[in-house]
């Protein structure tokens, strides 16, 4: 039962929000001690006690990197492990592994020994640096590259790290223009990281042109019914289907000819006689040749022979063409391109039913519109996004002699070089026209300029386990290679290979 409590301060009564018996009192106790709980609870201690709400700080333990140097044509890198000497010899210029290499290691302290192969780039030695200040090492390499290269100082740190343990560097945020990254030489070579010196580049200068393939008239055939006719499916000569092989001769098509009542009733006329005519002969030629040599002579039998021949040539003329079915061969051996028949359709002369081309010699026709440069195209390259990937080389075999008056171009004709593998009839191209030669001072391949926040970048190998994400200001483009205007110097090693798996490491 609930009370009305009276509140004298404000002259009016109200009911209390819960229940003032015995139950309603237990049960206030009860959310009384909930929320002190809650209100009092501190760090959480679960099972052992741990106070586990502050989440642990990762390991951040450096990379560990080796004493580097370089000689003529190789740099080297020395790892002291437990036990024994690790040796990464990698090429200056391009930063490839050295492989089957000869390699003999002297110290200062006495030890001489050859380098054991471990894999592409990596040796072991059986010898173990001692304490700094270490000792001074002569590295001599033979093989497909010679060098002599000094490291000095090798010793042993106090705790020396397995370099395996920091060999793939792990993913960060993308680095930024100018910081310098640290990757040790196995992480290198297991990103595949490759470099090459900046420069002066010679490079073609060549024109774009809109271009398409067409085929090489040689190797290119158009079947065509010589008269008016219906198209008959005949099982026996199949139709052939696009991309099939044939060869010359083959049937392709059956036409029956369209013929007046006039037409057909004169051919049958004419056919009659040559019937009558050829067994006529028949049977003259027969009884010659009974009566034999000495009554008949020999030269009457031979053109009564002839004129058999030649009334069966025209019987047979006049009932495949005229009275019976057309039968429509290829006039080379080649692929079927397309196809344009339909049993029942009536076909004229200028209707084109199968095309016939050779894959392998097929052209581009590319359209000019800056008549200067006629004289100075010579060679060239096609490609296609429909074909990612494939570059055709192309020489100019023809240009035309006036403008063309659908597109008020210059159609220009270029043969394949290597080879067609790949290319279609009809196919759109781009077309690099070579025009001339141009010298870059300092160029890059294309693909080792990246963009890092926003800016083109280049990363330069300053040492041999250090890289720096240099901004640059790229110039012009011409084939493969793109001008550097500033951010790389001459001689500068810089990376293209391996540019993605650089931007990952911290």
């Amino acid at each position: 039962m609930s009370h009305a409590v009276e509140n004298h301060t404000r002259g009016r009564t109200r009911t209390p929000p819960y229940p003032c018996d015995s139950k309603g009192k237990k049960g206030g106790l009860v959310l009384l001690h909930v929320l002190l709980l809650l209100f009092w609870a501190g760090p959480v201690w679960p099972h052992g006690g741990e106070d586990h709400s502050h989440a642990a700080a990762p390991d951040a333990r450096p990379i560990q990197t080796g004493l580097a140097a370089a000689g003529d044509r190789l740099e080297a890198v020395v790892m002291p492990l437990a036990g024994k000497t690790r040796l990464y010899l990698a090429d200056r210029e391009t930063n490839a592994p050295l492989e089957g290499a000869h390699v003999v290691v002297e110290t200062t302290g006495g030890w001489t020994g050859p380098a054991t192969a471990v894999e592409p780039g990596v040796y072991d030695l059986s010898w173990t640096a001692p304490p700094a200040p270490g000792e001074d090492l002569t590295v001599t390499v033979e093989g497909d590259l010679v060098d002599l290269i000094l490291i000095t100082g090798a010793h042993r740190p106090e705790d020396p790290t397995d370099i395996s343990s920091s060999a793939v560097p792990s993913a960060a945020p993308s680095a930024i223009g100018g910081r310098v990254l640290t990757v040790t030489k196995e992480s290198q070579f297991l990103l595949n990281v490759r470099t090459l010196r900046a420069g002066p580049r010679e490079t073609a200068q060549s024109v774009r042109l809109v271009g398409r393939v067409v085929p090489d008239p040689a190797g290119y055939a158009r079947l065509q019914p010589a008269q008016p006719g219906r198209m008959v499916h005949d099982p026996i000569f199949p139709i052939p289907l696009p991309g099939a092989q044939v060869r010359e001769g083959q049937v392709l098509a059956v036409l029956d000819p369209n013929l007046s009542s006039v037409e057909r009733s004169a051919q049958r006329s004419e056919l009659y006689r040559l019937e009558s005519e050829s067994a006529q002969r028949e049977r003259q030629l027969a009884r010659w040749k009974q009566l034999g040599d000495h009554t008949i002579p020999r030269k009457d039998i031979e053109n009564a022979e002839l004129d058999l021949v030649r009334l069966r040539k025209a019987r047979e003329q006049v009932t495949g063409t005229a009275l019976g079915r057309e039968l429509l061969t290829a006039p080379m051996a080649g692929q079927v391109g397309d196809v344009h028949i339909v049993p029942g359709e009536v076909v004229g002369p200028d209707d084109t039913l199968v095309e016939i081309l050779d894959p392998a010699r097929l052209r581009v026709e590319a359209v000019l519109y800056d008549l200067t440069l006629v004289e100075r195209l010579r060679i060239g390259t096609a490609s296609s996004r429909l074909l990612p990937g494939l570059i055709f080389p192309l020489t100019l075999i023809g240009a035309a002699g006036r403008l063309s008056t659908e597109d008020q171009g210059l159609h220009l004709l270029f043969a394949v070089d290597a080879g067609a593998e790949g290319l279609k009839l009809g196919l759109p191209v781009d077309v690099l026209a070579t025009t001339g030669t141009l010298t870059l001072p300092i160029a890059v391949p294309r693909a080792a300029v990246t963009e890092v926040s926003g800016r083109p970048t280049v990363f330069v190998r300053t040492t041999p386990e250090q890289f720096e994400a240099r901004p640059v200001v790229p110039g012009r483009t011409f084939g493969g290679w793109t001008e550097i205007s500033r951010g790389v110097a001459a001689g500068e090693a810089v990376v293209v290979q391996g540019m993605t798996q650089l931007k990952a490491v911290r």
